[in-house]
């Protein structure tokens, strides 16, 4: 999710439709095993927030209870963030983290679904 809102950031919805789609996939016995997450929307919901909560949590707090619901109300396995920035954000325990260039290598490749899969799982946390 996301392709669709490039150039039009105003239009990100909060986190519900993401949540709600984990939600579902579950819900039909077919949880997803990764979710991918783009760092830019993530920085675009915390930054939409009210400003009375945003004083209550920071950008790393929001990211990690986002993150918990994804894995809790989706049974998802694993999250990883993505982005084309140059360095890898701080991110939660558990949380993995890729080069979008990765990403456009692998889906630009017409890999299959067990490579992209593989390369999925290779992706290694990296130390803070």
């Amino acid at each position: 999710m996301g392709q669709q809102y490039k150039g039009r950031a105003e239009e990100i919805p909060n986190e519900e439709p993401i949540l709600e789609r984990v939600k579902k996939a579950k819900e039909c016995g077919r949880p997803y095993g990764f979710v991918l997450l783009h760092q830019g929307i993530l920085d675009k919901l915390y930054e939409r927030l009210p400003d009375n909560q945003k004083s209550k949590q920071t950008k790393q707090k929001y990211m990690e209870r986002v993150i918990k619901q994804i894995q809790q109300q989706g049974a998802v396995w694993h999250i990883v963030i993505h982005s084309g920035r140059g360095g890898v954000p701080d991110l939660p325990e558990g949380v993995k983290f890729v080069h979008l260039s990765s990403l456009e290598a692998w889906f630009g490749s017409n890999l299959s679904k067990a490579d992209v899969v593989d390369e999925l799982m290779g992706v290694r946390r990296q130390e803070q």
